[in-house]
């Protein structure tokens, strides 16, 4: 495992976002005033959003129903929550380090539970989004272990136009993806992310191979709304996921980065 401390200045993560999921409250929309009121001095950008669901009936894919959620944003748009009827998202794309990204989280959490009064948490997951670009003609494999990187067709005279690894680990606190990506990409984030991102500060080339990796660690123990307990939570969420980065990247990523 590659080792280091502090924070490095050229870091790759490009993305971070933590979901609480809990029972749903159907008159949310009752309580986004008040949460509004408390939340804009910080994140004064809102706007409510209409978004498909995609339902599965009997005769194929029905008409997908609209659900409703609620987001706020600070000025710079790199930062704020998503709210709905059962979950709560932070997420920025101006990270700083873990300490800062869970104090705001849970200031944001403890306003919110103060408004609504929701007594039971589902769900619990922390997800980071790293993109790996070298610089000038690096290969990838200077900077992510090769058995990371995965298979090629090299040998056979061929190139090829994305390799990617699913990797899925049980751990003490929960269920680990990793999803590591090499192509040339036209955006750092997964699919699934577009509807909610934000403004990103890097993006990569479409001209040049980059690679993503997307470590995504959660919990799904049922637990009462309580923040002391939810930090440990977090703190639990948050130990696997560097200790990911850290046995994926190279002596040299370290080098490049810090």
């Amino acid at each position: 495992m590659t080792d280091f401390t502090g924070r490095l200045s050229r870091a790759p993560v490009v993305y971070v976002l933590a979901q609480i999921r809990f029972s749903a409250v159907l008159k949310m929309a009752e309580y986004i005033p008040a949460i509004q009121e408390a939340l804009r001095g910080d994140y004064p950008r809102y706007e409510q959003q209409q978004t498909a669901t995609l339902q599965i009936g009997g005769q194929g894919v029905a008409a997908p129903p609209l659900a409703t959620r609620w987001t706020f944003e600070d000025k710079a748009q790199q930062c704020g929550f998503i709210i709905d009827q059962s979950s709560l998202v932070f997420q920025t794309s101006n990270y700083v380090d873990f300490p800062h990204f869970r104090d705001r989280l849970l200031e944001g959490v403890a306003i919110v539970q103060n408004i609504v009064n929701t007594p039971l948490i589902e769900r619990v997951g922390l997800r980071y989004i790293d993109l790996i670009v070298p610089t000038d003609d690096e290969p990838i494999e200077r900077y992510m272990k090769p058995e990371l990187v995965g298979f090629s067709l090299s040998s056979l005279g061929l190139n090829n136009e994305i390799n990617q690894q699913l990797v899925n680990a049980k751990t003490d606190a929960g269920q680990l993806w990793v999803r590591f990506t090499k192509a040339k990409l036209a955006s750092p984030l997964p699919p699934d992310l577009g509807s909610v991102a934000l403004q990103l500060k890097r993006i990569p080339s479409i001209d040049k191979e980059s690679a993503i990796m997307d470590t995504d660690h959660f919990s799904e123990k049922s637990m009462d709304f309580d923040v002391d307990q939810l930090t440990q939570v977090i703190d639990a969420l948050q130990v696997p996921i560097g200790d990911v980065f850290k046995a994926a990247i190279t002596e040299h990523a370290i080098e490049q980065w810090r």
